[in-house]
Order: structure tokens, then C-alpha cells, then sequence
């Protein structure tokens, strides 16, 4: 992979920051630590690893110890049996830091080893996407949207609306990718040429079949190809949405953080933190347990345990958020994952989430609804360039 072109403005302030490094420290003062990402000799491969700086160009790690215990209990619980009735985890608006302010987006999953080949579960995929959009909407929130086939393949065979419908919403379409499922066993050893040319096919399809207004730019998955973000530009997509191992499940420090960045490389937890990338900005989730393999995920929900888990991690990305800076918590839930005896209940626990512990929190203004799209945008807008 070539390495990413730095602008004069972006070497600058680089030689900037070392420089004030280099004084604090002859100062013996306490002041930011760079991390070498073992490329030495590459002015961009360094990275920021205590809080509080934001550049977008490089990963602004938290420390996790500040926030979770490291053990299971900071993990997602959804223990039988159903209970729609369970009072939230809230968060109180005045206990927060005066500015502190996050996005929030949401990713939807549409998984390839889903049946959707049996018409009635590719009609629940439908009818939940539906009712989900419209809890979102009602409360002034959008989804982002992450396809890949055999839902794709069944909705441009029968001209089927959904996707169109919710570009005309407001919410946004992406790709969601599985490496070997799209691309064989060997994937993570293919060109990138080869990913792009799959990542193109996916997005020219999502696009026509979003209708005017698509415009596909984010992708989940792909997690271990190191050439990811070489074949994302290739294919003319500008977003990475998550990190976490597809064996493991696990994430990484550089994915569990509040400030989006642009990687300068892909598909390890050293090479996330390598920052001055150019083409690919990356959304990580906020702050999220990293010991736990629901990172960001909400699960299947039974009842208030699910939601729980996530607005603690909410909460934390709110404590750790940078105020003055684009902030970002991102959640995830897999399309086909409700009861559809319980849909209408599960449903519920997503509405009621919304209005007793998320829109007190935008009232207030320290959260924000937007989508992947969006915030690339702002982000693009916000670099030195």
C-alpha cells in the first residue's frame, strides 16, 4: 500500500506539536506522549495517546481503566425472561460537563448468512426496517443502513421500494461486507484492485436501487484486509464504520474512542493507530468496554438490560467526549435479530429508550442525531488541510 500523501498544513502542524513537545519536556513538564507505531522514518506514523487532542488525524485513545472494571460484569446481559416493563438506566443532563456534545449514528446490519431466500423472513427484514426507521424518525434520529446481498440481490429482483424509502427519509446506505463470505478463503490475500471491484458492484446496486439521493460511502466489515483503505478509495468510499476481529469479536483501542480520524493504515490494532491517512475517515463507537464482544451492539432486546449496557456507554463517551470537537458513539444492531411473535414489545423498548433516556440528552444538547454521511462531512470540513 503506498503511503498517504502529507499536505504542507498537516506537516506543520505535526513538526508543530513535536516541537512542543520536545520544549515541555526539556521543561520537565508534563504535557502529550506520542506512541511510534514501528514505521519509522514516516513523519505521519505517530499518534496521540492521552486525551484531549484532536486533530482528526490521528486516534485519540481513552483510557479504559477510568471507566469499566475490565471484568464481565461491564458486558451486555440479556437474561430471560422478557420484561417490557423495567425501568432505564437514565442519564441526568445536568450531571454532564458543560459543552460536552456527541453524535450519535446508528449501524444496521443486513447479514449475508440470513435466509432471505425464504420470502418470509426477508418480508420480517422488511417490515422491521420499516418500523425501525419510523421509531427513529419520530424522534427526529436516522439510521444508516449497511446492505449486501442475498437481501440486495432480492430487492433489486423485485423492484422492491424499501431502500428507496429510506433514502427519502433521511437515512443513509452503506455496504456491509464479510470478507470471505463475498470474496472466498483467501480474501485478506487478494489485491485491492479485486475489493474494489466487489465494494463498486455493491455500491452501484445500492445506489439504484436507493434511488436518487443514495449515495453509498461507508462500509462495515473487512476488518483484517490491510489494503482496506486503498480499495474503499478505489471504489470511491470515503467511511469505515467499526473495528472488531471476525474471529475474536473483540475490538481494539483506537475503535473505542469519541474522536474520528484518518488511519493511515487497517486491519490490526497497530496499524489503527497509525494516523495521517487522506482518503478513508474512520467512526469509531465511543466509549465501549473493550473486554466485551457486544462492542457498540445492541442485542437481540428482551428488556432494558440490552439498552442498559449501551447507555452506559453512552455515558462514558459523554465523560471522556472533548468539548469544542466532533465526537462520535456509534451503536449496531443486525437486521432479523427481533421475535417476530415479540416484534411489536421489542419495538416498544426501542421507542421508549428514546424518549425517557436519548432525547432528554438532545434536548439538552449534548446529543445529536445524525448519520455516517453526515458526520464524514463535518469531519472533512474540520482538517487542516
Amino acid at each position: 500500500m503506498s503511503q498517504p500523501h502529507l499536505c504542507p498544513a498537516r506537516h506543520q502542524l505535526l513538526l508543530a506539536a513535536l516541537a512542543g513537545l520536545l520544549v515541555a519536556a526539556a521543561a520537565g513538564a508534563q504535557t502529550t506522549v506520542f506512541a511510534d507505531d514501528s514505521e519509522a522514518g514516516s513523519p505521519w506514523a505517530w499518534s496521540y495517546v492521552e486525551n484531549g487532542i484532536v486533530d482528526y488525524l490521528h486516534p485519540n485513545l481513552v483510557d479504559q481503566s477510568r471507566y469499566y472494571t475490565g471484568g464481565p460484569a461491564d458486558c451486555s446481559r440479556n437474561p430471560p425472561p422478557p420484561n417490557w416493563t423495567a425501568p432505564f438506566l437514565t442519564i441526568d443532563p445536568a450531571s454532564l460537563r458543560p459543552g460536552a456534545v456527541v453524535a450519535m449514528f446508528v449501524n444496521v446490519h443486513i447479514e449475508r448468512s440470513t435466509n432471505y431466500s425464504d420470502p418470509a423472513v426477508f418480508a420480517e427484514g422488511v417490515a422491521e426496517l420499516e418500523a425501525m426507521a419510523a421509531i427513529f424518525a419520530a424522534h427526529g434520529a436516522k439510521l444508516t443502513v449497511n446492505v449486501q446481498d442475498p437481501f440486495l440481490d432480492l430487492v433489486v429482483a423485485q423492484s422492491h421500494p424499501i431502500l428507496a424509502t429510506l433514502v427519502a427519509g433521511g437515512h443513509a446506505l452503506g455496504v456491509h461486507f464479510h470478507e470471505t463470505e463475498q470474496l472466498g478463503p483467501g480474501a485478506n490475500s487478494l489485491p485491492p484492485a479485486t475489493w474494489a471491484a466487489r465494494l463498486s458492484t455493491m455500491k452501484a446496486a445500492i445506489e439504484a436501487a436507493g434511488g436518487p439521493g443514495a449515495d453509498v460511502r461507508a462500509m462495515s466489515g473487512g476488518n483484517q484486509y490491510p489494503d482496506l483503505l486503498t480499495a474503499m478509495a478505489l471504489a470511491g468510499m470515503d467511511i469505515k464504520l467499526n473495528y472488531k476481529s471476525p474471529t475474536t469479536q473483540l475490538s481494539v483501542p483506537a475503535a473505542a474512542t469519541t474522536s474520528p480520524y484518518y488511519p493511515g493504515g487497517w486491519g490490526s490494532a497497530s496499524a489503527l493507530l497509525r494516523g495521517g491517512g487522506d482518503a478513508v475517515v474512520f467512526l469509531p463507537g465511543g466509549v465501549a468496554p473493550l473486554q466485551c464482544t457486544s462492542l457498540g451492539g445492541v442485542d437481540s432486546p428482551i428488556s432494558s438490560a440490552p439498552f442498559d449496557y449501551v447507555t452506559t456507554s453512552l455515558r462514558n463517551t459523554l465523560d471522556a467526549a472533548v468539548v469544542g470537537k466532533i465526537q462520535v458513539f456509534g451503536i449496531v444492531f443486525s437486521l432479523n435479530r427481533l421475535t417476530p411473535a415479540l416484534a411489536s414489545q421489542q419495538e416498544g423498548l426501542w421507542a421508549r429508550w428514546f424518549t425517557e433516556v436519548l432525547d432528554p440528552l438532545a434536548a439538552a444538547g449534548a446529543l445529536r442525531y445524525t448519520t455516517a454521511n453526515q458526520l464524514a462531512d463535518e469531519v472533512a470540513a474540520a482538517v487542516v488541510h
